[in-house]
Order: structure tokens, then sequence, then C-alpha cells
């Protein structure tokens, strides 16, 4: 290993603590899939172990990216129920009584409406299905130990 430019002192010797600063400074981040390793009792420094199973993303300079964002913090979320405007566009189908052909219903707002026959008019609901539970968003991911050193 070279001797870094800002090195104060080529006549001082290198010093651990130097050399911990030089190699992990605070803000590195490493990933390991060992259990038992630990960098605060392998290398020194203040290390803290991210437990909130964050998946890491670069930074973006795109003003219209939600990445767009200062480092360090974090965006998205494991789950999410779809609001209604964040549902595709569809419709669905409706059941008829035999009196009148298909081309007599029209969709509006969620009702099935009659039209054509001046001496019968009626509006149902469409039956619901799905559970509006949350679904994950969780991109396929390699669990592993994530240090982070504080200090």
């Amino acid at each position: 290993m070279a001797i870094p430019k800002n090195y104060p002192d080529t006549s001082t010797p290198l010093t651990a603590e130097f050399l911990l600063n030089f190699c992990h400074p605070i803000g590195e981040v490493f990933f390991t899939e060992d259990d038992n390793f630990n960098p605060n009792n392998e290398w020194g420094g203040t290390w803290e172990l991210d437990t909130d199973g964050i998946v890491y993303g670069s930074k973006s300079n795109s003003s219209s990216s939600m990445f767009n964002t200062s480092t360090g913090t974090i965006i998205g979320e494991e789950k999410h129920t779809l609001t209604i405007q964040e549902m595709p566009n569809h419709d669905h189908a409706a059941l008829r009584d035999g009196k009148y052909d298909a081309a007599n219903f029209t969709l509006a707002g969620g009702y099935m409406m009659v039209v054509g026959n001046p001496n019968y008019t009626s509006a149902a609901r469409t039956g619901t299905t799905g559970g509006g539970q949350p679904h994950s968003i969780v991109q396929k991911t390699r669990i592993c130990n994530i240090w982070r050193r504080i200090a």
C-alpha cells in the first residue's frame, strides 16, 4: 500500500488508527455473508449492524427520480396496498337477466345502468373481488450482514 498524498509526515510511522481510517473511513459500508464476522472486533472503530432489511441503491442525478435525494435517506416500502388511482384501467363484465341485450348496459362510476328502455331503469353494483391486502414489492435480494462504520 502506498502512503497517501495527504499523510502528514512520511517520517512518522503509520499508526493503527491512521490505517483504519485510511482503509475503512467513517461512512463505509461493508457487506458480508459471514455471520461470525464483526468489524468492531476484527478492525476496530465503531461499526453498526444494519438490521432493517435495507437494499442499497445508487444516488440519481435525474430531477424526476425518487433516488435523487440525500445519501443515507431511506425510501420505499416493503409492502404496499394499491389505491384506485394505481390500479390498471379496467372494467367488469355484467350479468344480464335475458330481457336485455348486453348492448343495453353501460358502466358508469361502478354502476351498471340499463339504457334504451324508457319503461325500465335500474342500477346495481357489480360484484366485488380482491382482499385489499398489501402486496410485497421486494425485489429479489441476497441476504447478508451490512455493517456501517459510524465512528
